[in-house]
Formats: C-alpha cells, sequence, structure tokens
C-alpha cells in the first residue's frame, strides 16, 4: 500500500461508517464536498452552490445526463474519465 493509498484509508473508513449510521438509522446527513464521485456514492439528492447560491438541484444518478448550470458541468468534467467527458461518446 502506498502513501496516497493510505492516507485515504481512514477517509473511506469514515465514509463507510457514515453510510452504515444513515441507513441503518434512516439519518439525513448534510454532506459537503467537491468530489461528486463521493457525493454521489454517499448522497441520494445534491444541491450544486456556486458564489453562494444554489444552482442545481438533483437526484445524483440524474445529475450525470441533465446537468445544466456550467459550474456543475465544469465539477462534472473533474469528475469522469476522458472517455465519459460530457457530450462526447
Amino acid at each position: 500500500m502506498n502513501r496516497s493509498q493510505r492516507s485515504m484509508f481512514p477517509f473511506r473508513q469514515v465514509l463507510n461508517l457514515l453510510a452504515d449510521l444513515k441507513d441503518e438509522y434512516s439519518l439525513t446527513l448534510l454532506f459537503i464536498s467537491h468530489d461528486l464521485k463521493v457525493v454521489n456514492h454517499f448522497c441520494d439528492r445534491l444541491l450544486v452552490m456556486y458564489l453562494g447560491y444554489v444552482v442545481e438541484s438533483s437526484r445524483c444518478d440524474d445529475l450525470y445526463t441533465e446537468a445544466v448550470h456550467p459550474y456543475t458541468k465544469a465539477l462534472l468534467e473533474r469528475t469522469l474519465f476522458p472517455t465519459q467527458r460530457l457530450g462526447r461518446s
């Protein structure tokens, strides 16, 4: 396990713990992140904020196909692999 993998291990443990608690106790959590891969894995719905304003509200599963705001699209572009870029096949 390299240094980068070791530093991510506690982060993943915390996310898994939060996900388990959320499911077990039917909790609602406010989770703030720029990492849309984590948000998509962890959350059912999301709000995208830009300059202090909500610019998108969506189910996580729908965001990849229905993003409208340029900031949301920029966040998505940073999280997708080159072959998955928006508007490309």
